[in-house]
């Protein structure tokens, strides 16, 4: 059985994947972005294995949350596949957090000073800062 089929811009990666492991569900993703084509397996909350284009495991999924565009299909299918991961999801969410820090990408400082409202950098336990993990339009 699959899933209806969910646009990034319209749904966030990061809520997807953070409800698969509080739930502990299973299932495959597949993901559509111009060329780049992906997968995810998921068995009880834990990520098996993950490619994305040229990218396969941890940095997979961390590209994928980087995508901006693009179409997210579930299947609760568990597609076959070598066992390459042992991240869990919240530690690629925080590792995707840290990284959108570090770049700079969280908080767009011209939007804080136009609006003279202070921005406080994103807090990673706190589950709405998920949200953040999509790259604001440039």
């Amino acid at each position: 059985e699959v899933a209806p089929v969910g646009v990034l811009h319209e749904i966030s990666m990061a809520e997807t994947l953070q409800g698969m492991e509080f739930n502990r569900r299973s299932g495959t993703l597949r993901l559509l972005s111009g060329q780049l084509r992906g997968a995810l397996v998921i068995s009880q909350g834990r990520p098996l294995w993950a490619t994305l284009g040229q990218w396969t495991g941890d940095e997979a999924v961390l590209k994928m949350l980087e995508l901006e565009e693009g179409r997210l299909t579930i299947s609760q299918d568990l597609e076959p596949g070598k066992t390459t991961m042992h991240s869990t999801i919240t530690g690629l969410l925080l590792e995707a957090s840290r990284r959108i820090d570090e770049n700079g990408d969280s908080v767009d400082s011209e939007d804080s000073e136009s609006s003279g409202d202070d921005v406080a950098p994103p807090d990673p336990l706190d589950h709405r800062t998920t949200v953040q993990l999509k790259r604001p339009n440039k």
